[in-house]
């Protein structure tokens, strides 16, 4: 069906980030429908591969070819750049008109940025408006950072960060208030700050109508951080349903 405008998708969408491993092993549309028999509805970045490289392999679809595999498996993808986790306004310029001139049915949102800092935050709202304004029957999507970034990507307490954003697109305008926070390290069971994030978070949004909030699980493992199991992995899940995610 048609992608919902914003603040209208009422319809629980289950992600995955970095998504398909080398289609040298495993083509990439049978790896679309595992995933996709499995319950995830939606890759907001979809021409991503495990370690970024995959032994050198690449993905070049094009949107369409993507929207036609996408549509086969009643799966959504976000609009993003073949190169990086971002979008410049001139790229947003031509995604948009890309996407609404051959009515990707499948594409629901735009992948802006993931995880800007507080420097870029109004170039990145400035992109994010861009996308909405041009297509708003589609969301812009934007992936905040944790708190353990640091003072100097947040710029000031994690709260200052999360309120900033808000204002910077302006609730009405967003279909999700969403973050990362990656809580198994080899020096901490659970990281300590993880669910002070969460409250965080679920505070801002009540106070801007509720918005809709979106997290990302933690599934892989890089240096410092611990490959969860099945238990983990859904001590994940559960902690973010409880606080609404």
């Amino acid at each position: 069906g048609q992608a919902a405008a914003p603040n209208t998708m009422d319809e629980f969408l289950i992600g995955s980030w970095i998504s398909f491993y080398d289609p040298a092993i495993e083509g990439y549309e049978n790896q679309l429908k595992d995933m996709a028999e499995s319950g995830v509805n939606w890759h907001p970045n979809p021409l991503s591969l495990a370690g970024h490289t995959a032994g050198g392999a690449s993905l070049t679809y094009s949107m369409t070819e993507l929207n036609a595999m996408y549509k086969k498996y009643n799966v959504y993808f976000s609009a993003v750049s073949q190169t990086t986790a971002s979008i410049t306004m001139s790229e947003s310029n031509k995604l948009v008109e890309e996407v609404t001139g051959n009515n990707l049915t499948n594409c629901n949102s735009y992948h802006v940025k993931d995880e800007p800092s507080a420097a870029v935050m109004e170039d990145v709202g400035n992109i994010f408006h861009n996308c909405l304004e041009k297509d708003p029957t589609r969301f812009p999507y934007v992936n905040l950072f944790p708190n353990y970034a640091g003072a100097a990507n947040l710029g000031g307490t994690y709260e200052d960060y999360i309120y900033n954003w808000i204002d910077t697109i302006g609730a009405d305008n967003l279909e999700y208030l969403a973050y990362d926070h990656y809580p198994f390290t080899q020096f901490e069971t659970v990281r300590s700050s993880y669910f002070s994030d969460l409250e965080t978070v679920r505070a801002a949004a009540y106070d801007n109508g509720k918005l809709k909030t979106l997290a990302c699980t933690q599934l892989g493992s890089w240096n410092g951080m611990v490959r969860p199991n099945a238990d983990m992995a859904r001590w994940n899940c559960n902690t973010f349903i409880a606080y609404g995610m």
